[in-house]
């Protein structure tokens, strides 16, 4: 399982959903309110689904890496 490194920017660390690998993008979405999502522009471009990097990496360290855990070691 890859954990993903933070973007930098605006004095802001943060990940874009849509830039994770797919698995995660489906239960990061599932787990994350809306209210947590942002748009960020950098350079003129929006990018429209982005979140706080220390929300990603506390569902990767405590949901989503003993989720897969748990279904690994029930086979």
């Amino acid at each position: 399982m890859i954990k993903v490194s933070p973007t930098y920017s605006t004095g802001f660390n943060f990940v874009q959903i849509s830039s994770l690998p797919y698995d995660q993008q489906l239960a990061f979405s599932d787990w994350i309110p809306a209210s947590s999502i942002s748009t960020i522009e950098i350079n003129n471009i929006s990018l429209p689904d982005c979140v706080a990097y220390q929300e990603y990496n506390y569902w990767f360290e405590c949901l989503f890496l003993r989720i897969g855990g748990m279904l690994e070691s029930s086979f």
